[in-house]
Parts: C-alpha cells; sequence; structure tokens
C-alpha cells in the first residue's frame, strides 16, 4: 500500500521540512567556508547528545510509551545448531 494514499504522510509539513533543507542548506554552504573544522565536527555530536538526553529523560510522551522490548526480542535469535 502505498504511505500516500494511505494517508500517512502530512504533506503540508512534508513541504515545510523540503523548504527548512533547502534553505538551511543554501544557508550551511555560505557559513561553513568561514568555520573551523573543529566546530564543524563538534557542534553536530553536541546537537545529537542534547537530543539523545532530552530523549532518554522520557520528556516527551512518545518516548515513555514505546516498549522497546518486544522489538529487540525479534532482532537476535540464539544460534542453534542443526545437527
Amino acid at each position: 500500500m502505498d504511505v500516500l494514499s494511505a494517508g500517512e504522510v502530512n504533506l503540508k509539513i512534508a513541504g515545510f521540512v523540503r523548504i527548512g533543507f533547502i534553505f538551511g542548506g543554501l544557508l550551511e554552504a555560505k557559513i561553513a567556508p568561514g568555520i573551523s573544522n573543529e566546530v564543524l565536527q563538534r557542534v553536530p555530536g553536541v546537537v545529537l547528545l542534547l537530543i539523545a538526553l532530552k530523549m532518554y529523560s522520557g520528556s516527551n510522551d512518545y518516548t515513555r510509551s514505546l516498549d522497546l522490548s518486544r522489538e529487540a526480542s525479534c532482532l537476535w535469535q540464539p544460534n542453534v545448531s542443526h545437527s
């Protein structure tokens, strides 16, 4: 089933995200050459760390409702010897 026909994609939000990517990419292309390599390497890491801490703290309702044990259990299967 196509996700668009199923109504699983909000096209208005997708449009805003696309516009943000375009203008963000253009802005970054203009300012990145003037920034040192060290800063360009550290800033994304710090941002991702802050996002991970916020998710881990459970400050979002959706993170509390996730039950990852069921999903994780289907990813790992014990080795079964076939004699």
